[in-house]
C-alpha cells in the first residue's frame, strides 16, 4: 500500500534532533521536551496516535492546518527556527470527554449510556460540511492555544 500524499514514511525511533515544529501561522520552532519524547516513541503504522510528520513545509493536516512536525532539512531557508518554551508541558486531555463535549458544542445528539458507552448522532439540522467546519474551528482553536504556550516567552507574539 502506498503512503498517503504529503506524509513521510519514517522508521521507528526517529531522532528528534532531525525535526522541528511548524505552527499554524507558518512560523517554525524547536521541539518542546514532551514533543521530543513523543517523536522518539515507537508506533504501529495504523496507530492513530502517531505523530503527523509533514513531507513538505506547505503540507497541511486533515484539518487544513500547516501545523505538524517537519524534518529540519525541509525548512525553507528564509524561515528562522525559533526556540521552544522549555517549561511548556501539555495538559493531559481526556479525549473521550473532549469528543463528547465537542459533539454537544456542534449540536450532535449525545447519549451517555448506563453501561459507560456513548452514542452520538450527528446534528440533524446542519449539513455534514457545516458540522465538519464547526469541529475544525474547535480543533484549530485548541491547536493555536497549544502553539502559543509552546513558544519561547522571548519570541511569543500575538496573532
Amino acid at each position: 500500500m502506498a503512503p498517503a500524499p504529503n506524509t513521510v514514511s519514517t522508521p521507528p525511533m526517529r531522532n528528534p534532533d532531525e525535526f522541528v515544529y511548524v505552527n499554524q501561522d507558518g512560523s517554525v520552532r524547536e521541539l518542546t521536551p514532551d514533543e521530543r519524547q513523543y517523536l522518539a516513541e515507537d508506533f504501529e503504522p495504523g496507530d492513530g496516535a502517531r505523530p503527523y510528520i509533514k513531507c513538505f513545509f506547505s503540507s497541511r493536516n486533515g484539518w487544513g492546518s500547516l501545523s505538524g512536525f517537519l524534518p529540519r532539512k525541509r525548512v525553507p531557508r528564509k524561515h528562522l527556527i525559533e526556540p521552544a518554551n522549555p517549561d511548556y508541558r501539555p495538559v493531559e486531555v481526556d479525549t473521550l470527554r473532549q469528543h463528547i463535549a465537542d459533539g454537544r458544542l456542534v449540536g450532535d445528539l449525545v447519549t451517555e449510556n448506563v453501561d459507560g458507552s456513548v452514542t452520538v448522532a450527528p446534528n440533524p439540522h446542519i449539513s455534514r460540511q457545516e458540522r465538519f467546519d464547526r469541529l475544525r474551528k474547535l480543533q484549530l482553536s485548541r491547536e493555536r492555544e497549544r502553539e502559543k504556550l509552546a513558544r519561547h516567552p522571548d519570541t511569543a507574539r500575538e496573532p
